[in-house]
């Protein structure tokens, strides 16, 4: 019957899945509103690769262990947030010039990366005084002399149709092509005090060059006060308020072709709720809003089979993101001389985010490490070993300790680690900052999103890809099935939400009939 059928059925609880739900069910969408829309997600939160958690004498303090930050230049999220869903936006600083960079077991200020006597590195002649970021940006203003200039699609444009030694920039590696425009420990130079491992290894170097290079001089970062995960779940609400239907804990395993009664062809989805058992889910068309290895966990039957989809899956490689936060009585950091922003390290913590530094009778909170690629193993092997750290209380004055012990935080302790991985990290945060006395912390949260059904924190092209074709394909994999797909994975804004809700606005206006989101600036 065809009041058994949705209009889409829309499969992942991430800010792309609701976003589409939302906008689908939205009355303001007009013609290409639809009345039956209904979203399956797997687990029993919404949110995805958005996490926000608090812990015990912090509330109010959002803990990211997802995505973090959004840029001012990044129009559909900013709209978003700060106009459609009046979130409240705060400054999210990077670099500060008092901020430290320990490198090679030396210690430094931001400020003094520029000075060749203090910098623990052989650079050559013309690469000493030059600090890792003008390094980095010289290498590549050598391949695609645009970045020095461009931005936004003009950029975009330039990376496309560049070449470099006869060939293609898009067909190698970014790792390879920087080998030949800068010297070895410039490149080492780069990479450590750059904080990340990812956006400097052998991926396209097209799209890893667009990543690291299209903002401009202007753009700032900001933080959402009462987390990243209030997004998704200020979509939710949304939805269901225009009719949507959320079907947390439900599994979709396989989705094909149908052939629906009036003779137009749809979908069928093969669901399990964790409480309804299976179900046979019929609809006009569905909307995959999956990363790469969320697809890649369905069954491999039906659309999923398909050759087309099947060579567009493997064109992005995900990246494995770890991030761990530590909570202290004090911001015993302080006497350091760092109170904001972001400290570098090539040991395995790798960034040190000054998260929240309470007064004298609040507590402290550092995102203390956050690691992409190399230095995740280093973590994973210690996360197991153990078992799972509480509250550690004993070191503080009994009223307090009575405090925290009497404050459950919010949504924290599914995510505590183990003792020796909290203990490793505090030793580090010790050296990094010359204070290895520095006193314990009392908890601890943990994510690595390299587990199953995400696959890795972030996705990343692939050398010999050209992403901008690819991106309208994977949308529409298969042209004879109302199958599509969307999300960060397969976005030009890899690593953001910005490029998930770009190829959601894709589906969406291209593909479902709507018109575009009337975000500001777009």
């Amino acid at each position: 019957m065809d009041d058994d059928i949705l209009d889409v059925a829309i499969v992942g609880g991430g800010v792309s899945g609701l976003w589409c739900g939302w906008r689908l069910t939205d009355p303001g969408t007009g013609t290409g509103r639809r009345g039956r829309v209904e979203l399956f997600e797997g687990s029993d939160r919404l949110g995805g690769r958005l996490l926000s958690v608090e812990l015990p004498g912090l509330a109010g303090v959002a803990c990211e262990l997802g995505g973090m930050r959004y840029m001012s230049s990044q129009a559909l999220v900013r709209w978003l947030v700060e106009d459609v869903l009046d979130l409240e936006p705060i400054p999210a600083p990077v670099a500060q010039p008092s901020n430290l960079a320990y490198l090679r077991g030396r210690r430094l200020r931001l400020s003094h990366l520029t000075d060749p006597a203090a910098v623990p590195y052989q650079l050559s002649g013309d690469e000493m005084g030059r600090g890792p970021d003008v390094l980095l940006q010289d290498a590549v203003a050598e391949i695609v002399p645009a970045v020095r200039h461009l931005t936004g699609p003009a950029l975009r444009k330039a990376v496309e149709e560049a070449t470099y030694d006869g060939q293609p920039v898009w067909s190698q590696g970014f790792w390879n092509l920087l080998a030949r425009t800068m010297s070895h420990e410039a490149y080492r130079f780069a990479e450590e005090a750059g904080g990340y491992d990812t956006v400097m290894l052998n991926w396209n170097a097209a799209d890893t060059i667009l990543l690291n290079f299209d903002f401009g001089p202007d753009v700032t970062f900001h933080r959402i006060a009462e987390g990243f995960e209030a997004v998704p779940h200020g979509l939710a609400r949304r939805f269901e308020d225009q009719g949507g239907r959320i079907h947390a804990r439900t599994c979709v395993r396989s989705v094909d072709v149908a052939l629906l009664d009036d003779g137009s062809t749809g979908v069928v989805l093969e669901a399990e709720g964790a409480e309804t058992g299976p179900a046979t889910v019929r609809a006009r068309a569905a909307v995959l809003a999956m990363p790469r290895r969320s697809i890649e966990l369905l069954r491999p039957t039906g659309v999923l089979a398909d050759e087309a989809l099947r060579r567009l899956l493997p064109t992005v490689t995900p990246i494995p993101l770890f991030k761990a936060f530590l909570a202290y009585d004090r911001p015993w950091w302080e006497a350091a001389g760092v109170e904001a922003g972001r400290s570098v390290t090539d040991l395995p913590l790798r960034q040190v985010y000054y998260w929240h530094a309470g007064g004298p009778e609040e507590s402290a909170v550092l995102l203390a490490t956050y690691d992409d690629t190399l230095n995740v193993t280093f973590w994973q092997g210690l996360a197991g070993e153990g078992g799972l750290a509480d509250l550690a209380l004993d070191h503080l004055p009994g009223p307090r300790a009575r405090a925290l012990a009497e404050d459950p935080g919010r949504g924290w302790r599914p995510y505590r680690t183990s003792g020796a991985l909290v203990a490793e990290a505090h030793r580090q945060l010790g050296a990094v900052h010359g204070m290895p006395e520095a006193p314990p912390p009392y908890a601890a949260v943990y994510h690595d999103w390299s587990a199953d059904p995400f696959g890795g924190g972030v996705n990343f092209w692939n050398r010999g890809v050209r992403s901008w074709e690819v991106i309208p394909r994977m949308a529409h994999p298969v042209p004879s099935c109302p199958v599509y797909v969307c999300g960060e994975a397969y976005s030009g804004t890899q690593g953001w939400v910005e490029g998930a809700l770009e190829t959601a606005e894709l589906v969406l206006t291209r593909h479902l009939g709507l018109a575009p989101a009337p975000a500001p600036g777009r």
